[in-house]
């Protein structure tokens, strides 16, 4: 038995399976079992667009279900076979139109849901020279991801842009189709200052309303202060750069009467080696005074807040967790990561899932995901999440006590 798809009249048409159900009816008495199909209809030229009927293809007799060896899952039957069947739906016409003329974007993309958001930038101060990445999704109901323009935009002066490249998604469901594009911006600030990032907007055709309308998401400010580390760096070439001779020249003393030639050569390396003693001699000096530092793993700040604000931070993310609060619990989330490593904090769910262990990870990683996917099925609130935060404040208090253990070692 078999049930061929509809095969479309028009080329360059995409005809994709997206959802399929089977189940029992009963109708007029009698008992059916349904196929049933979704399919996602892509036209790519206008006019009269004609899909052919559904053909399947059975046998009757036996077990008197025409549908029974279709259903069996490879299965072959046990009955005696009856006569072949042969049936063939009537087929569907459709009139695809042109691009509408009042329709203004450079990429037609028709589709019944469009919007953009974005995440990853949380503050508006960053370090120039320091990369920040810049998190946006576009999230769509009626068109495939493929469909979907990826990012592009023109930067300021002194502002790079580096985008990867986009992940796209598609979820199939009973409606229809559901899909996503992700691409991480990263940018770097050569000067420090302030800079505008240009608005994001993305012209599309609600197939519903029938208008075009348009995703956007508003231009933002971001100042960039000056990177110590990178002001440390260009500071020893700029000096070591500068010329010498007029330095030299002020410190070599004015003599009336010409000194032998050979005096001055035989002068200087003798207070050189003597130098170098003196220098090594400090040296030896004031490592010996210097107390030796134990190797110890990357871990966050001892300075840790007062308990009444940690325990704050935690009941508010507790609670979020209970009513099922998604922003409420990313911000409770990176406020307890400020808590815990106020010199760095991660800026970002992502950036937090690095920094916690595998079991808190899962949890972080878990409510991103449903933040950026809202028609997914994630279950990102079934975390006892008090006992897991109890159970890496556990952890990192082992891994202290096993790093006194450690033989202090000269750096």
């Amino acid at each position: 038995e078999s049930l061929d798809p509809p095969v479309p009249s028009l080329d360059d048409t995409q005809l994709s399976l997206i959802h399929e159900d089977r189940y029992s009816s009963r109708k007029d008495g009698v008992d059916y079992r349904v196929v049933e199909r979704v399919y996602a209809l892509f036209a790519r030229q206008t006019g009269t667009l004609t899909l052919d009927g559904v053909k399947f293809r059975g046998r009757s007799g036996g077990n008197r279900d025409p549908f029974s060896s279709f259903f069996s899952n490879g299965f072959p039957s046990h009955q005696q076979p009856g006569r072949i069947i042969r049936a063939e739906s009537k087929p569907v016409s459709l009139e695809i139109l042109p691009i509408p003329q009042g329709f203004t974007g450079e990429r037609w993309l028709p589709a019944k849901n469009l919007q953009i958001v974005e995440n990853g930038i949380d503050s508006e101060m960053a370090l120039a020279g320091s990369p920040i990445t810049r998190r946006v999704m576009i999230i769509a109901d009626g068109v495939m991801a493929n469909h979907l323009p990826s990012i592009e935009q023109s930067m300021p002066s002194g502002l790079k842009l580096y985008p990867e490249n986009p992940h796209l998604n598609d979820k199939p469901n009973r409606s229809g189709i559901s899909s996503s594009l992700q691409q991480n911006l990263t940018l770097i600030a050569t000067d420090p200052g302030t800079y505008t990032l240009p608005p994001i907007e993305i012209p599309w055709w609600n197939t519903e309303t029938r208008r075009q309308e348009i995703a956007r998401l508003p231009a933002k400010q971001i100042s960039f202060m000056t990177n110590p580390s990178g002001m440390a760096n260009q500071a020893q070439p700029s000096a070591a750069a500068q010329p010498s001779d007029q330095k030299l020249s002020a410190e070599k003393p004015i003599s009336a009467s010409p000194e032998p030639a050979d005096d001055f050569p035989w002068m200087a390396t003798l207070f050189g080696f003597a130098w170098l003693i003196t220098v090594t001699a400090w040296w030896f000096s004031s490592r010996q005074k210097q107390p030796t530092k134990p190797v110890t793993m990357d871990q966050p700040s001892e300075e840790r807040s007062s308990p009444t604000e940690l325990e704050s931070v935690l009941q508010k993310l507790a609670d979020a967790y209970r009513a099922r609060d998604e922003q409420a619990a990313r911000d409770a989330w990176l406020q307890w990561a400020l808590l815990n490593w106020p010199d760095n904090p991660p800026n970002n769910l992502s950036r937090l899932a690095g920094r916690c262990n595998t079991d808190l990870a899962m949890v972080v990683n878990a409510l991103e995901r449903a933040i950026y996917s809202p028609n997914s099925e994630i279950s990102w609130s079934d975390y006892e999440i008090l006992e897991l935060i109890e159970a890496k404040d556990s952890s990192q208090s082992q891994d202290k006590a096993d790093q006194n253990l450690l033989i202090p070692l000269n750096p």
